[in-house]
């Protein structure tokens, strides 16, 4: 057998040719079949004292890295933007920036894959900044810090606000 053939082939003949583009044909199929999700976003929700927030965050990266968004709906507005980043099944640390300048650290736990919920304990105005990604609005609600009685509703224009019984 000479040098550059198998089994009395040589390299590059027709049929390693057809096999090789077979192959390659498959692989294509196979990930254009493959649709990406419907909506690479998941719906996030936030309490900003009595202030309700709402926006979206990405569905993690392989690191577990997600960009979450958030806004007020109503009164003076307030952006904010930052990163979540789960370590572990237990959660890890969000950090956001707002438009009023205002830097944010905190920390998150994971409900699921595409789900948890979290707090900004470390506000100068001491003012409760709860929130959620991934969830529906009523379970969203239990992770808020609301008062009892009280729930998130979605309004027909779609704003979110807290309905329900009024702290004394």
């Amino acid at each position: 057998m000479r040098r550059g053939q198998i089994a009395g082939r040589r390299r590059g003949t027709p049929a390693l040719a057809a096999a090789s583009a077979a192959v390659l044909a498959v692989m294509l199929a196979s990930a254009a079949s493959a649709a990406p999700p419907a909506d690479p976003t998941a719906p996030v929700y936030a309490m900003l004292g009595d202030r309700v927030m709402v926006g979206t965050a990405t569905v993690p990266d392989i690191n577990g890295r997600s960009i979450i968004k958030l806004q007020t709906q109503k009164g003076d507005w307030i952006g904010c933007a930052g990163a979540i980043a789960a370590y572990g099944p237990g959660g890890g640390p969000v950090s956001a920036e707002c438009s009023n300048r205002e830097k944010l650290i905190g920390q998150f736990r994971v409900l699921s894959d595409t789900s948890g919920y979290g707090a900004f304990p470390t506000r100068p105005d001491h003012v409760p900044f709860h929130f959620t990604y991934g969830l529906a609005l009523k379970d969203a609600a239990k992770h808020l810090g609301l008062q009892a009685g009280q729930t998130l509703v979605q309004g027909a224009d779609g704003v979110v606000e807290v309905v329900g019984a009024s702290p004394p």
